[in-house]
C-alpha cells in the first residue's frame, strides 16, 4: 500500500474529481484534511563560498508548473490529504489563463460579435460596418483574465495546504527537487512545464515582426 511521507497508508480510490477532471487510479487518504509539508532548515555553502541557508522539505506530491494541469494534481492532491509541494516560475495559471485558452476565447468572442454585427442585415436589421478598436478588445481580454485569476492564484492553493514556491525547479537527484532556497524530496513528482510556440524555420522570418500567442 503507497505510505505519505508521515508514513499513514492509502488506500485505492476508483476516480478522483479534481478541478473539474478525473484521475484514474489515484487513492484516497485515510485523513482528508490537508496536511502541511514538513520542512527543516540547513546551512550550505555556495560554489563562490558563501553560506546560504537550505529549508529542506519532505512531501508526499511535489508539482512543477502551475497550469491547469498542474493546479488540478495540487488541488486534488492538497484536499486528499497529501502534502503537497507547487513550484512555478511564471505567472499562476500557466499559458491557459494568461496566454492560452482564457485570452484567445475572448478575443475570438470579440470578432465573433464584429460578425455577427456584420450579417445583421438578412435579419432587417439596420447597422453600420462595426469598427473594432484593438485596445478596447484586449482590455476585455484583460477583464477576463482577472475574472479568473483568483481561482488559480498562490493565496487560494496556499488556503488548500500547498506549499507554493514561486522560483525554477531542477532535480539534483531522482528524488529531490531544488527550487530558490528550498530542497523537496517527495514521494511523487509532477512534471507539468506545459509548451512554449513553436517558430517555423521559414527563411526570412526572423528579419521581420512576427506574432505568437504570447507576444499578441
Amino acid at each position: 500500500r503507497p505510505e505519505r511521507a508521515d508514513g499513514r497508508n492509502l488506500e485505492p480510490l476508483g476516480a478522483v474529481a479534481g478541478s473539474g477532471s478525473a484521475v484514474a487510479g489515484a487513492h484516497r487518504l485515510e485523513a482528508p484534511v490537508p496536511a502541511r509539508p514538513s520542512r527543516h532548515w540547513h546551512r550550505s555553502v555556495s560554489p563562490k563560498g558563501m553560506v546560504q541557508a537550505m529549508e529542506d522539505i519532505r512531501a508526499d506530491v511535489c508539482v512543477i508548473g502551475a497550469g491547469s494541469g498542474g493546479l488540478s494534481v495540487a488541488s486534488g492532491a492538497a484536499q486528499l490529504g497529501a502534502k503537497t509541494v507547487l513550484i512555478e516560475r511564471g505567472a499562476m495559471g500557466g499559458d491557459c489563463l494568461n496566454v492560452g485558452c482564457v485570452p484567445s476565447k475572448a478575443l475570438l468572442h470579440v470578432a465573433h460579435t464584429a460578425s455577427l454585427i456584420r450579417r445583421a442585415g438578412p435579419l432587417g436589421i439596420s447597422v453600420s460596418e462595426p469598427e473594432v478598436d484593438y485596445a478596447g478588445a484586449m482590455a476585455h481580454v484583460r477583464r477576463a483574465i482577472e475574472r479568473i485569476e483568483p481561482h488559480d492564484s498562490q493565496e487560494r492553493f496556499e488556503g488548500l495546504g500547498v506549499r507554493v514556491i514561486r522560483d525554477t525547479g531542477r532535480f539534483i537527484d531522482a528524488r529531490t527537487v531544488q527550487a530558490g532556497d528550498a530542497r523537496i524530496r517527495a514521494k511523487y513528482f509532477v512534471i507539468a512545464t506545459g509548451s512554449a510556440p513553436a517558430v517555423p524555420a521559414i527563411p526570412g522570418l526572423d528579419a521581420v515582426p512576427f506574432l505568437t500567442n504570447e507576444t499578441l
